[in-house]
């Protein structure tokens, strides 16, 4: 009898330390740069579903005003470090600028994840996020085939500092510049914000009334170009390519007044971000023969699929329905994403 009880008693045991198990909440937090982006919406929407899929994942999502306020993300971080998050996920505002707040979360020994924009130091446990390089090139690609290799272009460039804008640049200017009937005649900050793409556009066809088109390196800045281009009455004389895949953007594109759209994949970025921060949380690493980021300390990159979709793809693959693009998108040596 007694053994039986002992017995009893062993498994009730077990059975209340399986059910503590899978009860045991994981908290994450993640910092975006901005609450005010769509892309940054949509990123937070992938985070928050993939969250409740588990249900037991508590996620709290933060972002400054504006996509060029190191302060408050900063605050936003050491914030998180004060609630003992299991991991944090950061969205880099500056690459330089982020890492002491990025070292002060290692010092506190909580993992970190940088996603969508790298940071230059610290260490991260990997780097969710789509190859920025190849979504410049693809960029590149599509103006000089529309242009048939000749004509006047402009550059809206995302905020100083910024390793996206950096490494959209890295893919998008070498393309250009290996056609020499392409000539880059202004490229300027918008700093990643609508009204400033559309203050920027407009002193650009101020100096440039013949520009044939324009490359923004995110769709906020241009949006903020339509409108000036709008203004102008140039809708259909300067081609304009966003960088993003925000559906406001994607709408244009299908409408006519935006030429193409570079598309990313957010909420998949934010999916991801829960779906390796519970790994990392249980003691698992990345699989390390990933790519490596081109930052000192390199983390892992896993990319999140890039692509780029134009007006006569979404005619063809969408129709009137404006139906969701999905795999549909036309793959110019774009990656999907995993």
């Amino acid at each position: 009898m007694k053994k039986i009880l002992v017995l009893v008693l062993i498994m009730l045991s077990v059975m209340v330390s399986v059910s503590f198990a899978q009860k045991k909440e994981f908290r994450f937090g993640m910092a975006l740069q901005t609450l005010q982006n769509p892309f940054y919406l949509s990123l937070k929407a992938g985070a928050e579903k993939a969250a409740a899929e588990l249900g037991n994942v508590k996620l709290t999502v933060v972002g400054a005003e504006h996509s060029t306020d190191l302060t408050t993300q900063v605050k936003q971080i050491e914030d998180f470090i004060q609630m003992k998050m299991d991991t944090i996920g950061i969205v880099a505002i500056e690459r330089k600028g982020i890492i002491p707040t990025i070292e002060k979360v290692n010092r506190a020994g909580i993992p970190v994840l940088t996603i969508d924009t790298d940071a230059d130091g610290g260490k991260r446990e990997c780097y969710i996020a789509t190859d920025q390089v190849l979504g410049g090139t693809l960029g590149a690609q599509w103006i000089i085939r529309a242009l048939n290799g000749k004509g006047k272009i402009a550059v809206l460039e995302g905020a100083p500092g910024s390793l996206n804008h950096a490494l959209r640049m890295q893919g998008f200017k070498p393309e250009i510049d290996k056609v020499n009937g392409i000539q880059i005649v202004s490229s300027l900050t918008g700093k990643w914000r609508r009204d400033e793409g559309m203050r920027v556009m407009n002193d650009i066809l101020t100096a440039h009334p013949d520009l044939d088109a324009v490359m923004a390196l995110n769709d906020e800045m241009a949006l903020g170009a339509l409108e000036a281009i709008r203004t102008r009455g140039k809708l259909k004389q300067v081609k304009i390519v966003g960088f993003n895949g925000a559906a406001e953007a994607i709408q244009q594109v299908y409408r006519g007044n935006m030429a193409a759209d570079v598309v990313q994949y957010p909420e998949k970025i934010g999916e991801l971000f829960v779906h390796w921060s519970v790994k990392i949380a249980q003691g698992e690493r990345p699989p390390q023969n990933l790519p490596k980021t081109p930052t000192s300390p390199p983390t892992v990159h896993i990319d999140s699929g890039v692509a780029i979709v134009d007006t006569d793809l979404l005619a063809i693959k969408v129709g009137p329905s404006l139906k969701m693009i999905g795999d549909e998108v036309k793959y110019y040596g774009g990656q999907k994403p995993i």
